[in-house]
């Protein structure tokens, strides 16, 4: 809880700030230099931003800067295209930009009603820049994992599978259990999974306590104490104590107990 403080200086009021992360978003690289550019500008905060494809633009907040990426002006998944850099999910504000943020969102929920839209932080955004406060955009070099939409989370899982793989060494210490299978690397098994009769990966994460039955998996994402037979597929993502059989079919997104 941000309350108003009175700072001697800018610096101590930026030292006295946030750093806030969205849930579904990660940094791939290390962000050191977010945080240099937000102490080293004249600026009250920074939103990092990544270029999207134009025909893309429209499923994210977007931002229009100045020659000096100072943001102009945020707007909400636009209709038409006005801006190639997309909210990257991290901000760094100053304690007086983060009280005045808060307060603004404060008055948006205060008057939500039973039919009321949900409440966009970018708008609370636009409303702080047009009260004064100059923030500035900084470009993530390498982008984000975003698992707000289903074809990121398997871009996300593939990359993180790039970056460490489960060792077939360790199955027995992990509690996995795998007969007449073939797994191939990169891939993911939660503990106390068992894989019978199976071709497994590669880009499959598999969680905890679950049941893969004479299956052909590729590039799905499998939530724990999930049971799958004689199912092949690839590019899907199946929700945590989920039953399904007899299916072969790509794509597939099934919901937490789903029997399908």
């Amino acid at each position: 809880r941000f309350e108003a403080t009175s700072h001697t200086s800018k610096e101590a009021d930026k030292r006295d700030g946030s750093l806030i992360f969205l849930a579904d978003m990660l940094p791939i690289e290390e962000y050191s230099y977010l945080m240099y550019r937000y102490y080293e500008s004249d600026v009250d905060g920074i939103i990092t931003v990544m270029e999207v494809p134009e025909e893309d633009a429209n499923s994210y907040g977007v931002v229009v800067v100045d020659k000096n990426s100072l943001i102009q002006k945020l707007i909400e998944k636009p209709k038409d295209f006005i801006s190639n850099l997309a909210i990257a999910g991290i901000y760094a504000f100053s304690n007086s930009a983060t009280k005045a943020l808060f307060d603004i969102i404060k008055g948006y929920l205060d008057k939500r009603t039973e039919n009321s839209k949900e409440v966009y932080l970018t708008e609370s955004l636009q409303d702080l820049i047009s009260s004064g406060f100059k923030i500035a955009a900084v470009n993530l070099k390498k982008g984000i994992l975003d698992f707000g939409r289903p074809s990121e989370v398997l871009k996300g899982n593939k990359y993180l599978l790039e970056q460490e793989s489960i060792k077939i060494e360790d199955f027995n210490k992990l509690g996995i259990t795998s007969e007449r299978s073939f797994i191939k690397n990169p891939v993911y098994i939660g503990e106390n999974s068992r894989i019978f009769n199976s071709v497994v990966g590669p880009y499959v994460s598999i969680g905890t306590g679950s049941i893969i039955e004479n299956c052909i998996l590729e590039n799905c994402v499998i939530e724990r104490n999930a049971t799958l037979k004689n199912l092949i597929s690839e590019k899907s993502i199946i929700g945590s104590n989920v039953k399904v059989e007899n299916i072969s079919k790509n794509n597939l997104i099934i919901g937490d107990k789903s029997i399908y």
